[in-house]
């Protein structure tokens, strides 16, 4: 706490907090200084408040037993086919096609995970996005469509939208387009064949809404407050054989945070599942 003194009167007092490890941004330091007068830098203290540290640390070592154990699971697979392969098992050609078959599903994975990570880790660091420009909403739907229109006609799932004409934000392209094409993604992987999507946007003030509906498997409400959770899965066994990382809806949920933005999500088993999203249209940036 800093105080401010004038002809021996106390007029106020400035208290600075740090968020991450007691680590302050010198225009942090420079602000206490300027409110604070002549004071000394040797009284600028720093207050760490333990529980704090201890639930940052303990999401930290979560964090890393989760990314360990998501990784050693294919490289595991990997191995194994591996060592049955060298065994003898290349010489029956079936059986061999069939191995690799797997082997080749199983390092796909394990690039879509470390891929996943790495997005991650890099939107959770960044408190503004960069490389902002004017985004049309219609084209960044479209696009992510086309790419995963072959995902989605091998189940027979029918992809609609409606986005309102000239609907733009001030964005990072590459960053809305990952939360597109996460939420159609996730929409394909967790509805049956047959089923159909619904991909909907327009204006209302100074926000865009955005709409995915899905005719899927739903999701328990018990596990609507987790889904947005990094690895967290409804059904561990259905989501990996889906070749989900655990990582795309948290992924998203970042993205809208950082947008200053605003996730819903509503669902009903065997149903379907809405997720609503609303970001500014101007997304302020830190100069």
């Amino acid at each position: 706490m800093l105080t401010y003194t004038a002809a021996g009167f106390l007029l106020g007092a400035l208290l600075t907090a740090g968020v991450l490890f007691g680590v302050f941004r010198l225009k942090q330091v420079s602000l206490s200084r300027l409110l604070s007068g002549n004071v000394d830098s040797e009284k600028l203290k720093v207050r760490i408040e333990e529980p704090e540290v201890r639930d940052l640390q303990q999401m930290g070592s979560e964090f890393v037993s989760n990314v360990t154990h998501e990784l050693k699971t294919p490289l595991t697979s990997i191995r194994g086919f591996i060592e049955t392969l060298k065994s003898g098992a290349i010489d029956d050609p079936k059986v061999a096609h069939k191995f690799l078959d797997i082997i080749d599903i199983e390092a796909e994975r394990l690039y879509l995970l470390i891929n996943d990570i790495l997005a991650l880790s890099e939107i959770e660091t960044m408190r503004h996005d960069i490389d902002m420009v004017n985004v049309s909403i219609e084209k960044v739907v479209a696009t992510s469509i086309e790419v995963l229109q072959g995902q989605a006609e091998r189940k027979k799932i029918s992809i609609t939208t409606s986005i309102e004409p000239s609907l733009e934000i001030k964005a990072n392209k590459h960053r809305i387009m990952q939360l597109v094409m996460n939420l159609i993604d996730n929409s394909i992987k967790y509805s049956p064949k047959g089923s159909w999507i619904m991909v909907e946007a327009c204006g209302k003030g100074d926000s865009i809404l955005m709409s995915f509906k899905d005719s899927g498997i739903g999701i328990p409400n018990q596990h609507l407050s987790q889904i947005f959770e990094r690895f967290y899965r409804v059904d561990k066994s259905r989501s990996r054989s889906l070749g989900g990382t655990g990582l795309g809806l948290s992924i998203v949920k970042h993205i809208v945070e950082m947008y200053n933005g605003d996730i819903e999500v509503f669902s009903e088993p065997d149903k379907g599942t809405e997720f609503i999203i609303t970001l500014p249209a101007q997304v302020k940036t830190e100069n």
